[in-house]
């Protein structure tokens, strides 16, 4: 921890892994924004760093996006071939 920053007054002073785990951890969720923010910032790694970085800029996310986009008309496309010549 950073001398500049303190912890959540909220924190209990004993925290176990099982509440770590039971209240606050959800690993069916999708992971939001701000925590790749946050991976960004405790790496030391720089690849891992640029990587995070082009993940999570305006670019990225519009490359993702149209990926994304371009994957799934070519599964309609194939799927429209595969009705179509049946």
């Amino acid at each position: 921890m950073h001398p500049d920053q303190s912890l959540p007054t909220s924190l209990l002073d004993t925290f176990t892994l099982r509440m770590l785990f039971t209240y606050y951890l959800d690993f069916n969720a999708v992971p939001r924004r701000t925590f790749f923010q946050y991976l960004e910032n405790f790496t030391s790694d720089d690849l891992e760093k640029e990587r995070l970085g082009e993940f999570l800029s305006e670019e990225g996310t519009v490359s993702r996006l149209l990926s994304h986009i371009d994957s799934v008309l070519n599964m309609l496309r194939m799927n429209y071939t595969i009705i179509v010549t049946a």
